[in-house]
């Protein structure tokens, strides 16, 4: 059986991650570096080495690696998204705004940095943005169940109850259908805008 590609790994990495599945995102790690090592890829073996030290909330140690993958190929769109990440765990909202945007800029494609963008600026609360930096991700990645999910999050913000229930089902749709875990994760979040949704019709 011929191993798995670094592309491969990182998209069922990235996913993993997502959805909170540590387990799976240490395995994956651990089979990207592998695989870097033996093709001898010094950017891929910093930017896992990055990755194992990000799952375990070391984030100073998975800086440093991701620092180091820069180096070696300054067009990963994914270890700038990483890195920002990273930056924004430790509490610096605003570099790791910048390096997003400096990810955007070096690998205009990379769907999930404009995603994650997206992410940090639910976090800070500014959900107008968030949205418009999250609709840019479906520009390059329509079918991402993740970026609808993160939709969903900011619009829940915003109080948009159908908005959010109705970007929940899309992300159900490009889910894959074997990974129950995500699933059932949605499907929880779907249930619970249902409640409040309810809740709100009584109050009326």
């Amino acid at each position: 059986m011929n191993p798995r590609s670094i592309e491969e790994i990182r998209r069922l990495l990235n996913e993993a991650l997502t959805f909170n599945k540590t387990e799976q995102a240490k395995e994956l790690a651990r089979e990207g570096f592998f695989v870097a090592r033996q093709k001898e890829l010094l950017g891929p073996m910093e930017y896992f080495q990055g990755e194992l030290a990000l799952i375990e909330d070391d984030f100073d140690v998975a800086l440093k690696h991701f620092d180091k993958a820069i180096q070696f190929d300054p067009a990963d769109g994914e270890v700038y998204n990483d890195k920002a990440i990273c930056l924004a765990e430790l509490g610096y909202e605003q570099e790791a705004l910048d390096c997003f945007d400096q990810g955007i800029e070096a690998a205009v494609a990379y769907a999930p940095l404009y995603n994650n963008k997206g992410w940090l600026l639910i976090q800070m609360g500014r959900y107008e943005q968030a949205l418009e930096s999250c609709r840019k991700s479906l520009k390059y990645d329509p079918g991402s169940p993740v970026v609808y999910a993160n939709i969903a999050a900011a619009q829940e913000k915003m109080n948009d109850i159908e908005g959010a229930l109705s970007n929940l089902e899309r992300a159900l749709v490009f889910l894959a259908a074997e990974d129950q875990e995500a699933r059932d994760w949605i499907l929880s979040r779907i249930e619970n805008l249902k409640g409040k949704q309810g809740e709100g019709e009584n109050d009326k």
